[in-house]
């Protein structure tokens, strides 16, 4: 059997990390071992290529080399059919380019995981990504997929837009300036792209810059989607009763605990760029007159102290899951070993602990009893349920997947329980161990599901999965059922070495 190798090859590139991803591309930390240079490289596996996403690649690396701002992520190099080697030599060919290595991540996971900027802060990058945006569209270009994962900072906390794989021309079919392609990220697109209508594509990045601005400083979007029949918010910006909008978004606010209120002048601006009509909409030129924008923005040691101490907060919890994520590789081969070793302790070690919910027969008073009788009314454990196996092979998601040892009936009642304390409503499946809900809150909604599948003999894996909404939300969401689930971090081993 061939060693493993101590890392995966890309040409003359040693990989050595995982960057992040979708379905469709992988973007991984690639280094040269000679000079010790580091490119982000950008993968996509020729087996998973069509026509069209062949066109969209070839129209992105054209893009990026024509692009010369230091607010754009600068381009590297293409090779169409590139030759990636895993560390158990294994390979597969791809299409592969470089790019600027932006080392301090995306603006998505400061948010998320270290809450909002101050206002200084994010005056500093809302005039960065204005000014690239404008480079942008002053060379015929519109980018159509803005949003805050596609925003990254490099080693000076220098913001680099990219994302530029939805990108197209300014000027629309044959030079109409509109466009009628439906692209990008719901929670950032303009009414006239959500609804499907014809578009001016300038005047959608504007908006999505609009839901930018607000989630910055204040971690959350305003809306969940620019959806006036249906998202009563959004309802709020289409009547113009800006009053009731604020007063709602001041609400959350105060919530958060970091600000009170927002300034007339950032209010003006954000209900600018987010008019419904796009005849009031406020134009790249606008928008740098604004006197919100003309503000003192956060600079030197200012900046700089307030990103450390949020980098802090990141590598900690970098750290946390790289931990996790080492559990979670060792569960991974106990896993394919299952059939082999048939050793309940052994496999035990690998999954968090649980404190079953205590049935009936158990020592119980009125108040136990009485949830245990409303859950099986609820959810019918008489129910033939199916149980679908985990598929082992893939790789486990510290933040959204859960490896108990325990009975389905026992985490399904937790789960149950925790869903109806924190969804505002929800269903349980007949056919399977499965609860689809909702949240609602004052800034949108999230819909999403629990599954529950089986690992091994008598071992399950919990999984959220996301069907639509805001991402902060939902992992808030996940967050807080996880919380309400009585599970432990000690192993039984650890019980017994105690």
């Amino acid at each position: 059997m061939e060693e493993e190798r101590p890392f995966a090859t890309l040409g003359n590139y040693e990989i050595v990390k995982f960057l992040g991803g979708d379905n469709i591309s992988k973007v991984k930390l690639g280094r040269d071992p000679e000079n010790l240079t580091v490119h982000a490289i950008k993968l996509f596996k020729h087996e998973n290529l069509d026509e069209q996403k062949a066109a969209s690649i070839e129209k992105e690396v054209n893009i990026l080399q024509a692009m010369d701002h230091p607010n754009i992520i600068q381009f590297g190099s293409a090779n169409f059919d590139a030759t990636y080697v895993k560390k158990n030599g294994k390979s597969y060919q791809a299409v592969a380019f470089t790019m600027e290595y932006a080392e301090r991540g995306n603006l998505f996971e400061y948010l998320y995981q270290t809450g909002n900027f101050s206002e200084g802060a994010v005056r500093f990058y809302f005039q960065q990504l204005i000014e690239g945006v404008e480079y942008c569209h002053n060379n015929g270009l519109c980018h159509r997929n803005l949003k805050l994962d596609n925003l990254l900072l490099d080693s000076n906390f220098q913001l680099k837009v990219s994302g530029f794989g939805l990108s197209t021309l300014v000027e629309g079919h044959f030079g109409s300036k509109f466009l009628t392609t439906r692209v990008g990220n719901e929670a950032y697109m303009a009414p006239e792209l959500f609804q499907g209508e014809v578009y001016n594509g300038p005047l959608v990045d504007i908006f999505a810059c609009g839901i930018i601005l607000f989630a910055l400083l204040s971690r959350r979007t305003p809306f969940d989607k620019a959806d006036k029949k249906f998202n009563v918010y959004y309802k709020l910006v289409v009547e113009k009763k800006w009053d009731k909008f604020w007063q709602v978004q001041e609400k959350e606010l105060a919530k958060a605990g970091t600000l009170t209120t927002y300034s007339p002048d950032f209010k003006n601006l954000i209900q600018g760029m987010l008019a419904h009509e796009i005849g009031d909409r406020y134009t790249l030129s606008t928008i740098k007159q604004h006197p919100w924008y003309n503000g003192p923005a956060a600079l030197g040691i200012c900046l700089a102290t307030e990103l450390d101490n949020k980098l802090k907060i990141i590598q900690q919890n970098e750290e946390t899951q790289a931990l996790e994520h080492q559990k979670n590789k060792e569960l991974k081969k106990q896993l394919l070993q299952v059939n082999q070793i048939n050793n309940e302790s052994t496999l035990m070690q690998a999954f968090v602990g649980f404190k079953p919910f205590r049935s009936a027969g158990d020592t119980a008073n009125e108040e136990e009893l009485a949830v245990n009788k409303e859950v099986e009314q609820a959810v019918d454990f008489s129910l033939q349920r199916k149980l679908p196996e985990f598929p082992v092979g893939t790789l486990p998601k510290a933040r959204t997947q859960i490896f108990i040892t325990s009975d389905v009936k026992s985490v399904f009642t937790s789960l149950y329980l925790a869903c109806k304390a924190e969804l505002t409503d929800f269903s349980v499946s007949k056919s399977h161990y499965k609860i689809k809900g909702r949240v609602v809150k004052d800034k949108g909604n999230c819909n999403l599901e629990v599954v529950v599948n089986k690992v091994g003999e008598d071992s399950l894996c919990i999984e959220f999965l996301k069907s639509s909404g805001d991402m902060i939300l939902f992992y808030n969401v996940v967050d807080k059922i996880k919380e309400r689930l009585p599970i432990t971090t000690e192993t039984k081993e650890e019980k017994t070495n105690a």
